[in-house]
């Protein structure tokens, strides 16, 4: 089943591809699209705009199988994840079925949340800030606010974090989240990260695949635990 993640951001648009190719338990490669959805629309509005970026953009013919995953930010939307999430799926499947009623086997939708937005995921590799020491100077406070948590969504501001990292210098969103991403294990990034380690379970990346938790020996073969151990 080909899987494809519909961003709202620019940002994530640009990194997940790279993130995505060094995570060797992660095959295939999803696809990385982005649709243009404004903070305070409706959830009915977001569910029509995703169903007409799939008709125009990915042709849905209910020929083959599609895993839809839509990622939004928590920010400025209601702060119930689970149940903003469930009605956003429900809303995807509802618009896309009542066009295409043949694709009820055939589509499959996920929505992940991201409480602080696209900075918390990046924050959550506190190691990745050692390589940055020049162009963030004080990537030592981000190292230490992370190690300090159990999951990076207690970190209310991840970007005026990093702007104090960059001590004194303007954090660029777009530009900066590239260099950090280029820096990025995204499995030491999900240990940290519960709305990521859920990004990697709905894309089917073992040894994700209980509830979003923290990977443990006791609940995986010992092959795909092996394998995620050296990906640390």
């Amino acid at each position: 089943m080909d899987s494809v993640i519909l961003t709202e951001g620019h940002s994530e648009w640009d990194i997940l591809p790279a993130v995505f190719d060094r995570c060797p338990l992660l095959s295939p490669k999803p696809m990385v699209r982005r649709v243009q959805i404004d903070p305070h629309e409706s959830l009915e509005r977001i569910a029509q705009k995703v169903f007409d970026f799939v008709k125009d953009n990915l042709l849905l013919s209910g020929t083959a199988p599609l895993h839809l995953i839509l990622t939004l930010d928590l920010d400025k939307r209601p702060d119930c994840i689970k149940e903003y999430s469930t009605n956003a799926v429900r809303l995807i499947q509802e618009n896309c079925l009542a066009n295409n009623p043949e694709l009820k086997s055939l589509l499959m939708v996920d929505v992940v949340i991201k409480v602080h937005g696209l900075e918390s995921w990046l924050i959550a590799d506190s190691e990745a800030f050692q390589e940055l020491s020049e162009t963030m100077p004080d990537s030592h406070l981000i190292r230490q606010r992370v190690q300090a948590v159990a999951d990076v969504s207690e970190i209310r501001n991840p970007k005026e974090l990093l702007e104090k990292a960059c001590r004194g210098k303007r954090y660029k969103k777009r530009q900066g989240a590239n260099e950090i991403a280029s820096h990025i294990n995204i499995h030491r990034a999900a240990l940290k990260s519960r709305s990521l380690r859920r990004l990697l379970r709905v894309l089917g990346v073992p040894p994700y695949q209980n509830q979003s938790r923290i990977p443990t020996k006791s609940e995986h073969s010992c092959t795909s635990f092996k394998e995620f151990n050296k990906q640390l």
